[in-house]
């Protein structure tokens, strides 16, 4: 369904059809507006509404509180009781509150996985460097000096991280739409929109950059100690 779309209605037995004139994700739960006139017209029901929605001719935050406090200034001078009112930026703020929640259990999943990534890189890395330690005599023979093997080891692990890094873009595609679709289906009753966020990219770039080169400091370390005498004992 989309803005225009003509959908059919069953009311109290009789089918009748209507045309969806706007569209919005502001709240939780799914609700429909019409016009009370039409309601009542259309269903027979009157005296029934337990909400009111005004519609303002500007959307900034001051002049909705202002038009929330003259309304029920004026309700409250005919002893109307009232028991709530919300203008839609309140409304927003609530809702951006409820996903601050989920936002923060997802950024701390991030921070996990970066970790236990750093340190399986970290591992790898050092691994590479107990492999590899003829070559490093080779090199250490040849004159290389600490800060030489030192850069050797971390760009290598460097290049791990680049590479893991641009395997990750098309792989989390399709499982960032997924879980829009699971979280927004579950919380909104409706997907969320997926959008692919170039920011997002580069600063997990600059992340994977830091922890690449992070783990590959003691491995690197590790390698610049190693002398011509450890390379040749190494079995």
């Amino acid at each position: 369904m989309k803005v225009g779309s003509v959908i059919t209605l069953d009311i109290a037995g009789r089918e009748e059809e209507w045309t969806i004139l706007g569209s919005g994700g502001r709240g939780i739960v799914p609700i429909a507006y019409m016009f009370y006139d039409d309601l009542t017209s259309q269903t027979g029901l009157d005296g029934l509404a337990n909400r009111l929605v005004v519609q303002t001719t500007r959307s900034d935050s001051a002049f909705q509180s202002k038009v929330q406090s003259d309304v029920l200034t004026r309700f409250d001078k005919i002893n109307f009781y009232v028991l709530g009112s919300q203008t839609t930026t309140q409304l927003k703020e609530t809702n951006a509150a409820q996903m601050d929640v989920l936002i923060i259990l997802l950024l701390s999943m991030v921070v996990l996985i970066a970790i236990v990534g750093g340190l399986g890189l970290a591992i790898t890395m050092s691994l590479n460097v107990i492999e590899r330690t003829r070559e490093i005599g080779i090199l250490r023979s040849l004159g290389a000096q600490n800060g030489v093997v030192r850069r050797v080891v971390i760009v290598e692990g460097l290049v791990i991280g680049l590479i893991s890094w641009a395997v990750s873009i098309p792989c989390s595609i399709p499982l960032a739409i997924w879980l829009g679709d699971s979280l927004g289906n579950s919380l909104l009753a409706r997907p969320l929109d997926y959008i692919f966020s170039i920011p997002a990219v580069l600063m997990w770039l600059g992340l994977m950059t830091a922890i690449s080169v992070i783990a590959s400091i003691i491995p690197a370390q590790n390698a610049a100690q190693l002398t011509i005498r450890d390379a040749l004992v190494y079995e």
